[in-house]
C-alpha cells in the first residue's frame, strides 16, 4: 500500500516551482543544502546505480571563478559568429552566468554507469538506436534534479537549473569542484532566497501532452 499524501499539496508545490535568477545575499545554511540533496538521492535510476554526486559550492571565489570560466569560453566563440548572431548571443549571456550571484551553486555530477544494455551492446554489437536520447545516467540525474528543485521550493528557496555553463566550461567547473574521477558535470543549480515571488512560465495544456490509449 502506498503512502497517503495530499495530492493538492503536491500539485501546488509542483505548479508553484519556477526559475529564480535573483537572490538576496543571505546565505543558505548547510543543513538546508543537506535536505535538498537528501531528497535528490531518492530519485529513481537505472538498475538503482544512483550515478550522481552533488558539489554544493558556497565559496564566493569559486562561484565567481566558475562564472568567469563560462564567460571566457563564451567570448571565444563570438568572433566566429555572424554579427547579428553574435549580438543575440551577447544579449543571452546573462542567462549563462547569472549563477555568480547565487549564495550557493550546486554542481550535478554524473558518471557513466555500467548498464546491462550498454554492456550487451558493446560486447555483442547489438545496436541501440538514438542512444544520445536515452542516456540512462542523464535521465536519472534529471529525476534527482527535479526532486531537489521541489524540495527547495517547499523550503522557500528559489532555484534555477542551468545546463549552459557546463556546455561552455565543463572541464573547468569539474576541476574547481574537485570532481571524482569518472564524474562529469552535467548541470549547475543556482539556489538562494529569492528577492521576490514570481510565477513560472506558462505550460502546455494537458490535452496537448497526454494521449490515453485503451
Amino acid at each position: 500500500m502506498g503512502v497517503e499524501m495530499n495530492y493538492n499539496d503536491l500539485q501546488e508545490c509542483i505548479e508553484g516551482r519556477c526559475s529564480h535568477r535573483k537572490f538576496t545575499s543571505e546565505p543558505v545554511p548547510p543543513e538546508l543544502i543537506e535536505k535538498l540533496v537528501d531528497c535528490a538521492r531518492f530519485a529513481p535510476s537505472g538498475h538503482n546505480l544512483q550515478p550522481w554526486k552533488f558539489a554544493a559550492v558556497r565559496n564566493r571565489e569559486i562561484i565567481v571563478n566558475m562564472a568567469d570560466a563560462v564567460e571566457a569560453a563564451f567570448q571565444r566563440i563570438l568572433p566566429d559568429l555572424p554579427e547579428e548572431t553574435a549580438k543575440k548571443m551577447k544579449d543571452y549571456s546573462f542567462f549563462m552566468t547569472h549563477f555568480k550571484d547565487a549564495p550557493v551553486v550546486i554542481v550535478v555530477l554524473v558518471n557513466e554507469s555500467d548498464y546491462l544494455t550498454a554492456r550487451v551492446s558493446a560486447e555483442y554489437g547489438v545496436p541501440r538506436r538514438h542512444e544520445e536520447m536515452i542516456d540512462i545516467s542523464l535521465l536519472g540525474a534529471g529525476a534527482a534534479i527535479q526532486n531537489l528543485l521541489l524540495a527547495a521550493h517547499s523550503l522557500g528557496l528559489g532555484t534555477c537549473w542551468m545546463t549552459e555553463p557546463v556546455t561552455f566550461a565543463q572541464g573547468e567547473i569539474e576541476t574547481m569542484v574537485k570532481a571524482d574521477e569518472g564524474y562529469r558535470a552535467v548541470s549547475v543549480i543556482a539556489a538562494g532566497w529569492p528577492t521576490k515571488a514570481r510565477k513560472g512560465a506558462p505550460k502546455k495544456d494537458l490535452s496537448e501532452v497526454l494521449t490515453i490509449i485503451g
